[in-house]
């Protein structure tokens, strides 16, 4: 599934002559082609010794301090801000840490260039060993889109990142002004939109880097699964109970599936206001 929906991307950045010249669209391809997919959900390796004593060398502790001492000492860089993703954010802030592995979680790593799920991620309604494709497509496979798509949103599509973490441009000038011309117009179309709860407008600049990795996502998803469909003669297996649907609407049944949320109005404005994803009605 992953090494479809990969090609299509492929094929996708390959049809964008109008917006990227051929050295910028062989700089992306170049930076697809590196792209891995990994089940290491942690990029911190909390076996090392070495790194161990770095992580908490700041915090102040020697052999005569009390056992009250300690724990001060300790609530104390609790409290303290750490830079996510760094050993002592997920040290002194494990909640947040943990939030990744025991719930749904699909990530982007832009220094490695790797992306992956959790295991959380290869249940219902994702994903199941028995579905039929179009509803692992429709699930995992557009959330595996997603995040392919995040390597190349309006903050990292510029470049490529080394471990160093300095970003290498990839792209000329021209593609660069191209893509902002066109995100202008996502920017527009989101902020036209309006929640039906809250009835308030969705923030297109906040939300537009989610935007770019659910539209693409989708886009691709759907393309390696019609592609798979071809493959096969056109059609699955029927499903009991929904004899009257197609398998490609089977696919956008699944993807909108994953989709269903209930908020309250005052969660609905707080989103609106504060996170990157808009609401669910406006995702799908």
């Amino acid at each position: 599934m992953i090494k479809r929906i990969k090609g299509e991307f492929r094929s996708l950045i390959d049809e964008k002559e109008n917006i990227f010249d051929k050295e910028s669209r062989d700089n992306l391809l170049k930076k697809l082609d590196e792209m891995e997919f990994t089940r290491k959900l942690d990029i911190i390796d909390f076996s090392s010794v070495l790194l161990m004593e770095t992580c908490y060398k700041d915090i102040g502790i020697s052999e005569s301090d009390s056992i009250e001492e300690v724990l001060k000492n300790i609530e104390a860089k609790s409290k303290m801000n750490h830079t996510y993703g760094s050993c002592s954010y997920n040290i002194f802030q494990p909640e947040k840490y943990l939030y990744g592995f025991v719930l749904f979680n699909a990530f982007y790593f832009p220094v490695l260039n790797v992306f992956g799920t959790s295991s959380n991620a290869l249940v219902e309604p994702w994903f199941d060993r028995y579905f039929l494709h179009a509803l692992n497509y429709g699930g995992i496979g557009v959330t595996i889109g997603h995040e392919i798509l995040h390597a190349f949103d309006n903050n990292h599509y510029k470049h490529i990142y080394g471990r160093d973490k300095k970003g290498q441009l990839i792209l000329t000038h021209k593609s660069i002004e191209n893509f902002e011309k066109k995100v202008e117009c996502f920017v527009k179309q989101y902020s036209d939109q309006k929640e039906s709860i809250t009835m308030k407008n969705i923030n297109g600049s906040l939300t537009l880097y989610e935007n770019i990795a659910d539209n693409g996502g989708l886009k691709i998803a759907h393309r390696a699964y019609m592609k798979y469909l071809q493959s096969i003669g056109g059609e699955e297996l029927k499903v009991s109970g929904f004899e009257n649907f197609t398998s490609e609407q089977l696919f956008f049944i699944s993807n909108g599936r994953t989709s269903c949320e209930h908020k309250s109005k005052d969660q609905l404005e707080k989103q609106i206001y504060t996170d990157p994803h808009a609401p669910e009605e406006i995702r799908i």
